[in-house]
């Protein structure tokens, strides 16, 4: 299950760091086995079915800088958010998804073609995930130059393009599948089991992580504050706090 925090981020997340995608690749290292229908000869991923649906922000209903992605063939999955504060939103978290997808169609391409149809390739997951992120990195990123040349022969300035993503694959493994997944920003990925209680397994790269990360909140206070229904009800420091808490440390573009 993958989900953007639309309706919590806010017009304008901010940006406090400025590292790219590839620098949170450690996030990349969680590994999740999940036991399924017995993979036939073939290596079909047919007993999946996926579902999504998005819905844009109250605040600015007549737009939604979500971008859903679902490729049943290949085992894929990606949810984009677009930052909503900048032009090129919508854009960036469209051409990010497809990037990953275009990126893993590739290489499970590559791989069918130098293995025998009986033998499941071996591939470092890790390095995949790395590389469909540096890869959707770059494509937003190139788009962010492609509209500042635009804006700039137009004498205008409505900001760059910025995106969160969250993806997941199913690979063939065993008897089974791997689910892998590698996320940046808030969006985040759920997983639920038969019987089980829903289970997150990403940590948004958000403001209240980022500075329990540097030891300067703990995640007592973070929740307080985070949970406040209003800033009235909190001191000074915390509500500059408050004002802050949609803020994102990381992004792709």
């Amino acid at each position: 299950m993958l989900h953007s925090d639309d309706a919590q981020t806010g017009p304008c997340p901010l940006h406090f760091l400025p590292e790219r995608a590839l620098l949170y690749a450690e996030r990349i290292t969680s590994l999740k086995k999940r036991q399924s229908s017995r993979v036939s000869s073939n290596r079909s991923l047919l007993p999946f079915t996926f579902a999504k649906a998005t819905s844009p922000d109250q605040k600015h209903p007549e737009r939604n800088e979500d971008y859903l992605l679902t490729d049943r063939e290949s085992g894929l999955a990606v949810i984009c958010d677009g930052v909503g504060c900048v032009s090129g939103a919508s854009q960036a978290a469209r051409i990010a998804a497809r990037t990953v997808r275009i990126g893993w169609r590739h290489i499970i391409t590559q791989r069918a073609a130098t293995s025998s149809s009986s033998i499941t390739p071996v591939l470092d997951l890790e390095g995949v995930l790395r590389q469909l992120l540096e890869e959707a990195n770059q494509a937003v990123l190139a788009l962010e130059k492609r509209m500042a040349k635009k804006q700039q022969e137009q004498s205008e300035k409505k900001g760059g393009a910025a995106t969160t993503i969250a993806l997941a694959i199913f690979y063939p493994h065993d008897n089974g599948y791997l689910m892998v997944h590698a996320h940046v920003g808030d969006s985040r990925i759920y997983l639920l089991r038969k019987n089980a209680a829903l289970q997150r397994v990403t940590i948004d790269d958000g403001y209240f992580p980022w500075m329990m990360k540097k030891g300067e909140m703990s995640e007592q206070d973070a929740r307080r504050i985070d949970q406040a229904s209003s800033a009235d009800q909190l001191s000074e420091t915390d509500r500059e706090h408050f004002e802050k808490r949609n803020g994102i440390s990381q992004s792709l573009g």
